[in-house]
């Protein structure tokens, strides 16, 4: 996964692309579309890689639940650096209160309508506050 990051920062820079001064990538889209990719795709994707794959992955390597889902955690963390470290912990809650609806749930429908209702927060504000 950070090989591909490090490929994709390379090819935005070979691109001459923006990638923004906090080196998270700024994609060129209209903020409407960055409101609707923050509802719909991310959590999708999101969860289908870390309460999806990972666990699922996890498990058939004879791993518990509650350590899978730890580790899951730790890379969904992971992911949303370089914001500042200490919102690793923010991002960690977070992580694992969806890897509790998968745990009482058993869906990972579940897990994506409560990541897609926990984004609608920021992409609201970014639909109102950054025009």
């Amino acid at each position: 996964m950070f090989v591909g990051a490090i490929a994709l920062r390379a090819l935005f820079e070979w691109a001459d692309l923006p990638i923004g001064n906090d080196t998270r990538f700024q994609f060129p889209l209209p903020r409407w579309l960055e409101v609707i990719a923050l509802m719909t795709v991310m959590p999708v994707v999101e969860e289908v890689i870390f309460r999806g794959l990972v666990i699922t992955g996890l498990r058939k390597l004879s791993f518990g639940f509650w350590p899978a889902a730890a580790i899951s955690t730790a890379l969904f963390a992971a992911i949303h650096l370089p914001t500042p470290a200490y919102t690793a912990i923010y991002y960690a809650m977070i992580g694992l209160l969806l890897c509790l609806v998968l745990y009482k749930t058993k869906k990972l429908r579940w897990c994506i309508a409560a990541h897609a209702a926990y984004n609608a927060v920021p992409a609201m504000f970014t639909l109102i506050y950054l025009r």
